[in-house]
């Protein structure tokens, strides 16, 4: 049987069941379910945790104590979706996604289906990969990531990866078993074109709140306009035409309206946006 909540999200389409756990890379939650309401418990140095309830207008809500926590899917009285959306490797994801009073997407969690180092550990690899090498490094979770860099093992050497404005930059870690504070830069990498840009994963995968805290305001700006260059948008800030200019693979349609966007591409959009504040 497909419950309320179900149907109400996806528009009639058979839906899973919010069970299980959920997570945006950081926080982890387990989800009890009672009469209407679906209590999510999740814990990160402290209380995480958050209820979508059911309104008299059958709509579905965020309901907590406090609006003060930052690790949690949004503020009292925001608006729940639930959608499903199939990256370009056939794998299906889960999503659970908040908005506010202006129908923006504020923050969104995905269903775990794997370990919770595994589930890290993925999407490093998936937005990573194409600049450190495959299979060459090893990507975890330890108490000492944080929001803006993510520790890796290469070669059996702990390293601490950070974004920069051109590419990434992989700080010695004090030592080799755990990553403290970085200290001494041990290599960078530039973004290279791919012939899609810089980050052309975000046209392929579902992307989530642990991968793009590792970017600024300005890389998150910038990476969410490349998935419109890569269909031909027609830019008005003059950065942005100067910097996809540098590209060879650009050009603009001249028309806007003509471009078209996968599902999980308006999705990684709206995701990157709410991120970029």
């Amino acid at each position: 049987m497909i419950s309320a909540f179900s149907v109400l999200m996806l528009g009639g389409v058979k839906a899973q069941t919010i069970d299980g756990q959920w997570t945006d890379g950081f926080v982890f939650y387990t989800v009890e379910k009672t009469a209407d309401d679906y209590h999510f418990d999740g814990f990160l140095g402290e209380d995480r945790s958050f209820t979508i309830s059911k309104t008299a207008a059958n709509k579905f809500v965020i309901k907590k104590e406090s609006d003060e926590e930052y690790y949690s899917l949004g503020k009292n009285g925001y608006t729940v979706k639930y959608m499903t959306l199939t990256d370009s490797y056939g794998k299906k994801s889960e999503i659970l996604a908040s908005y506010d009073s202006k129908n923006q997407m504020f923050y969104a969690i995905e269903k775990d289906r794997t370990s919770n180092d595994n589930f890290f550990a993925a999407g490093i690899t998936e937005m990573f990969e194409g600049i450190l090498g495959q299979g060459t490094f090893e990507p975890f979770s330890d108490e000492y990531s944080s929001t803006n860099s993510v520790t890796i093992k290469m070669s059996g050497k702990v390293y601490v990866l950070k974004t920069t404005s051109d590419g990434i930059t992989l700080y010695n870690s004090q030592k080799n078993d755990l990553a403290y504070e970085p200290t001494t830069v041990f290599k960078t990498f530039k973004y290279t074109d791919s012939g899609q840009g810089w980050w052309p994963q975000t046209s392929k995968i579902v992307l989530n709140v642990s991968i793009l805290k590792l970017f600024d305001a300005k890389q998150l700006r910038l990476m969410r306009n490349e998935i419109y260059a890569r269909h031909g948008w027609q830019f008005q800030s003059e950065d942005l035409k100067k910097h996809f200019s540098k590209f060879p693979w650009y050009k603009s349609l001249g028309n806007n309206a003509s471009v078209k966007l996968s599902l999980l591409e308006q999705y990684n959009i709206n995701l990157i946006k709410a991120l970029e504040k």
